[in-house]
């Protein structure tokens, strides 16, 4: 174009829009507030009463014990991103019995890495189950693998913009 700026797709990128080798080269941290929401799946213990043919009594006997399935829920997940930290906070129906880490129900991000169209992550449950996240920005959907997986739909928590 004539404003100098090159035009076309090579023209010049300014960095502060995530073109440069590092997105936060100009000093720009990223600030993300989320609201996740969307479906899990867990394994659930139901309560498995009845009666069994006993061949050696020659009659019916009470049994019970346990069937375990796989469930889904309707659930969500809470994040926020402070430049390279950031922290997750699911819905109390996704968190799993055994968990460790927690402050007031916040998991630490780790290996965190924000980018103009991705955000990736892991955070620790327990020692055993430390789920994957991947967010697509441009989409807006969410994606969380692990032995508690969940898919959903992001929306920021500041409301005029989607993030």
């Amino acid at each position: 174009g004539r404003d100098g700026n090159g035009g076309g797709g090579s023209g010049y990128r300014p960095p502060e829009f995530g073109y440069g080798d590092s997105y936060d080269r100009s000093g720009y941290r990223e600030h993300l507030a989320l609201i996740c929401y969307g479906s899990g799946r867990h394994s659930e213990a139901r309560p498995d009463t009845g009666y069994q043919w006993d061949a050696d009594k020659n009659r019916y006997v009470p049994r019970s014990g346990y069937t375990w399935s796989e469930q889904d829920y309707n659930t969500s997940v809470t994040i926020e991103i402070d430049g390279n930290q950031g922290r997750i906070r699911p819905a109390s129906n996704m968190v799993p019995p055994l968990h460790s880490g927690a402050q007031d129900g916040w998991y630490d991000l780790n290996n965190l890495s924000v980018s103009r169209d991705f955000v990736r992550a892991e955070f620790r449950f327990s020692g055993l189950n430390k789920p994957k996240l991947t967010i697509d920005r441009r989409a807006g959907h969410i994606q969380i693998e692990g032995l508690t997986p969940f898919d959903g739909e992001c929306h920021a928590m500041d409301s005029d913009r989607r993030f």
